[in-house]
């Protein structure tokens, strides 16, 4: 069984560093069954993770102690940013998932011309919360930062060179096929998936302005999560820590 994950923000990193637990990450532990003297895994979010014994527990509260950093992290190579549109909530929850367990370092989510019309602001506490679980249970060290913007034209790209892509699943499968890897590797990759309407053509135009390349994931219309999860296994597979290459150390 794999240990129990808390995050932990704001984590000291030296050994012996006693913490007290409560709230949620508590809850956590209770639902675990974690007792006195069990080891478990502390996360700071940010790439931190160290081993923490549990050297007391109750109803409202828990005392850890830091023992050490742990020697791995299940953290990509690749610097995967996904952009997401916005489409209807329990889908959009399992995106952010399955962006998550896929090794996404930036998950944007923006509001599409095609999106579905709700509040998203007033969800976007419980994006982080289901974000910040599934970092947990995957056992990864960082928590995807995610944020909202109010239309794609809002997006900011950041300055050093990586693969751009866009995924318009509703569009006919008459687009490029998906790269094969360059050479050399590339270090990061930003991916845009559209929300099922389609991408507008003023959004795809912006794109194009910014060096997006169309791509097809198949000849079958894909829901918007089932392309999250097919796009970016892709990326992890020809370039991230699902390649043959990185498995054997190359």
């Amino acid at each position: 069984m794999t240990l129990a994950t808390i995050f932990v923000p704001n984590l000291p990193s030296s050994s012996g560093a006693q913490l007290t637990v409560e709230g949620p990450e508590l809850h956590h532990l209770h639902v675990r069954r974690v007792k006195v003297g069990e080891r478990i895994r502390l996360i700071d979010g940010s790439g931190g993770a160290w081993f923490g014994e549990v050297e007391r527990i109750s109803a409202r509260r828990a005392s850890v102690r830091v023992l050490g950093a742990l020697p791995h992290c299940a953290e990509s190579p690749l610097d995967t940013t996904l952009v997401l549109a916005v489409v209807r909530a329990e889908r959009l929850e399992y995106a952010l998932e399955k962006a998550t367990e896929l090794g996404a370092h930036q998950i944007v989510l923006f509001r599409a011309k095609y999106s579905r019309n709700y509040d998203a602001e007033a969800r976007l506490p419980r994006w982080q919360r289901v974000v910040q679980e599934s970092s947990k249970q995957c056992q990864r060290a960082r928590v995807p930062a995610l944020t909202l913007l109010p239309s794609l034209e809002s997006l900011v790209l950041a300055d050093e060179p990586g693969l751009r892509l866009v995924c318009d699943i509703a569009k006919e499968p008459d687009r490029a096929t998906w790269p094969m890897p360059p050479s050399p590797r590339p270090r990061a990759a930003t991916i845009v998936v559209g929300p099922e309407g389609g991408l507008a053509e003023e959004e795809l135009t912006f794109l194009a302005a910014k060096g997006f390349a169309p791509v097809s994931l198949g000849p079958r219309i894909l829901r918007t999560e089932t392309a999250v999860t097919v796009a970016l296994t892709l990326a992890q597979f020809l370039w991230g820590d699902l390649s043959p290459a990185a498995r054997l150390g190359r």
